[in-house]
């Protein structure tokens, strides 16, 4: 079996040490969709039914594609994002979005009507920067748009649908819309305790930088080209800074407006109507906020950016939507000096390198300057000491957060929505308060069983509002801080992971396995096969954390590629898969154990024939330890 303690912490020589840098460093590839093949274009514009084609034609963007195709074809990474140029220049699909028969006008809510006045400056500024147009009449904007449109639900409800006609949300499959994000683990892997890095002069005396690439020289070997781009969670920023020499500054810069600034594909401005006033239409040309894959086509944007910075030389670079974190680090005889250090960017080179792109940076959120404490995902990263906390005002946030809900639903009945809300902002404070992990799962077995119903109200039970209370004296300490620790090198570890609906659950750690049969009547909505793929992975954490693993970075196999996106995002529409999201980041984060979880054919999956029963040999059976979570218990055969 593997080792379970924590990763090595004897010093490491300077290859080492770069070896690990540039493999924490390196992003991993998206692949995504060609959308061509499956769009329902729109009638070409004829001037005697049609009119407004500039309207519906629109593309709007700050961004240069002439310098985006210059940057990736400079530096042989075009391949990586194959559409962007063609996307910016023609805009984004949305979606499968289906072929459209009748306009579809859902109502505005109710609470629009005392606040009209407040809608429709909203609508005339959009209108004004050029993000939208109207307002128009219904028969005008259908000649507009070449056909029927679907009217949204203010404010820009797009998961909301009618009994016959699916909502927005409900066309856009996430698995064809992928993105990174950048999390507290990887920014955390930067920066070590003095223990775990040799001197900082031996290793920027080997640090040059020449070229505009990155080029590691020393007695051995040169290294070229290292693309430095990031992955995902708060355990992403964590290992960052656990690998970070003496002097390392990291500086936050904001895209304004960023899924604003991502156009639409004209053929998909249909589904992107809002309505103001009774029969006045607007129609979007950039992708709102609340559509379900802004996210991925901004950061489509997003990571190029991140991409093209480090082939310029500013690396390591995390990003979190519209955040982008720059990390630097000391390098002898460089250009710009501050105290003891001299770096080869400051805050102005970094936005001088990439100017061309026409990234439009917030005039006042991020930061002017490198600085050696910053705050990133709600955590504030101390890199000189190697400690990650929460902020006073964050803290005073999430402290209030369960106040409200303790004072509004004691006693009272609360929906689905409001427990998995404090329940993964809780989730994410465990990242700190480690011995609040023990606190979570009443909050997770009470969400659970609600079945996935969003509209049912049930009544707290006690053992929520004895956790709650423990958070809420929790976090009236904002001075607790957890240290950082470096997890050592990737890990293989022959660990897979499966599922079937025809029996159930297999894991595989080293020739080891286990196995979860489910129950004849598990079947209930939205419990499908995506959410047994997810519930396989927190199953799987429950025995790491049973083996005593601890500190550690290790690979997952799975053969389900949904599963794999929805924890590379740390979230899901689908309220189950939710939920056992938020269960296993509440192991996976006061342990700082992280998996990489990578695709692997289901014929390559050792974990394939132990899901469909087909089970190993009694003396390499895994028997838990654990008790399995109540909200499981519904779904599977145990004891």
């Amino acid at each position: 079996m593997p080792s379970p303690g924590n990763a090595d912490q004897s010093p490491l020589t300077s290859e080492d040490f770069l070896r690990l840098f540039f493999r924490y460093s390196k992003c991993f590839n998206l692949y995504r969709f060609l959308f061509f093949y499956c769009q329902f274009v729109r009638r070409e514009f004829n001037p005697a039914s049609h009119s407004n084609s500039n309207i519906f034609n629109k593309i709007i963007s700050p961004y240069s594609a002439e310098a985006f195709n210059h940057f990736l074809h400079k530096h042989n990474i075009a391949h990586l994002y194959p559409f962007l140029v063609s996307n910016l220049l023609s805009g984004f699909p949305i979606g499968f979005m289906p072929m459209m028969m009748i306009t579809t006008i859902i109502p505005n809510h109710s609470s629009c009507a005392p606040f009209m006045t407040n809608v429709l400056h909203y609508l005339a500024e959009e209108v004004q920067d050029g993000w939208m147009s109207g307002p128009l009449s219904c028969a005008d904007m259908e000649s507009m748009l070449r056909g029927p449109f679907y009217k949204l639900r203010m404010c820009k409800h797009l998961s909301k649908g009618t009994k016959d006609i699916p909502s927005v949300n409900s066309h856009v499959l996430k698995g064809t819309f992928p993105t990174r994000f950048d999390t507290a683990s990887r920014v955390a892997d930067i920066v070590s305790p003095s223990t775990f890095l040799y001197s900082y002069t031996l290793y920027y005396s080997i640090l040059t930088i020449y070229n505009s690439q990155f080029t590691i020289h020393n007695s051995q070997s040169t290294i070229l080209n290292s693309q430095f781009s990031i992955l995902n969670s708060p355990n992403a920023l964590l290992h960052q800074i656990a690998l970070a020499p003496s002097g390392t500054q990291a500086c936050t810069f904001d895209i304004a407006k960023f899924h604003r600034t991502c156009p639409v594909l004209p053929d998909h401005k249909p589904w992107l109507v809002v309505q103001g006033r009774p029969g006045e239409f607007y129609v979007e040309h950039c992708h709102p906020f609340g559509l379900a894959s802004s996210s991925s086509n901004s950061g489509m944007i997003g990571n190029a950016v991140v991409d093209i910075w480090a082939k310029e030389g500013v690396a390591p670079v995390c990003k979190y939507e519209d955040d982008l974190k720059v990390f630097r680090f000391p390098v002898d005889g460089a250009q710009f000096q501050e105290s003891d250090y001299s770096y080869s960017y400051d805050h102005d080179e970094c936005v001088q390198r990439i100017l061309p792109l026409g990234i439009p940076w917030h005039p006042h959120k991020g930061d002017l300057h490198f600085l050696f404490v910053t705050d990133y995902i709600c955590f504030r990263w101390d890199i000189p000491r190697c400690l990650v906390s929460l902020p006073l005002q964050k803290c005073l946030k999430f402290l209030e957060h369960v106040h409200v809900f303790m004072d509004k639903f004691s006693g009272h009945r609360c929906h689905l929505h409001d427990i998995e809300s404090i329940h993964g902002s809780l989730c994410h404070v465990a990242f700190v308060y480690l011995e609040g992990r023990s606190h979570l799962p009443s909050l997770s077995n009470f969400a659970a069983s609600f079945g996935n119903d969003e509209y049912m109200m049930r009544y707290i039970p006690s053992s929520v509002i004895s956790d709650l209370r423990f958070w809420h004296n929790a976090l009236q300490h904002a001075d607790v801080a957890r240290q950082l620790l470096p997890r050592g090198e990737l890990q293989d570890l022959g660990i897979y992971v499966d599922a079937s609906t025809s029996w159930g659950i297999g894991i595989v750690i080293d020739g080891s396995w286990a196995a979860f049969q489910l129950k004849e009547d598990w079947k209930l909505p939205h419990h499908d096969i995506g959410w047994l793929e997810t519930v396989a992975v927190e199953l799987l954490m429950y025995f790491l954390e049973q083996m005593g693993f601890r500190n550690t970075h290790f690979r997952v196999y799975s053969d389900n590629k949904a599963t794999i996106g929805a924890f590379s995002k740390g979230r899901s529409r689908n309220h189950p898969i939710n939920l056992a999201i938020h269960c296993t980041l509440g192991i996976l984060y006061p342990l700082f154990i992280t998996p990489n979880i990578v695709y692997v054919p289901s014929a390559e999956n050792l974990a394939d024939p132990i899901s469909r029963g087909d089970l190993g040999p009694a003396d390499k059976m895994l028997r838990p330890t654990f008790v399995l979570p109540d909200e499981l218990k519904p779904f599977f055969i145990h004891e």
